[in-house]
């Protein structure tokens, strides 16, 4: 897959940040943040939530909101996945 990223990506300490998404008003999810970019956000979440290419959150993270379009996701080995966003 050609890299569409437009700036840098930095890695983060999953455990020491971590976003708040809302798929619907009501329905907040809490997910670890892999990694941050100038555009978008790596979030780490649960395989069973179903994510798809293309879907829109709401993401709080590091108080600010956004909304963020899933661009890739990547299955990971513990039923969890990596769930790419570009963020407006």
């Amino acid at each position: 897959m050609d890299e569409l990223r437009q700036g840098s990506r930095f890695e983060l300490d999953e455990n020491a940040e971590v976003a708040t998404l809302f798929r619907q008003p009501g329905e907040e999810i809490l997910a670890p943040v892999h990694d941050e970019s100038l555009h978008g956000l790596g979030l780490i979440l649960d395989a069973s939530l179903d994510f798809k290419i293309g879907q829109t959150a709401s993401i709080i993270f590091q108080s600010n909101t956004t909304e963020g379009v899933v661009r890739h996701i990547k299955l990971l080995e513990d039923g969890k996945c990596l769930v790419g966003f570009e963020c407006r």
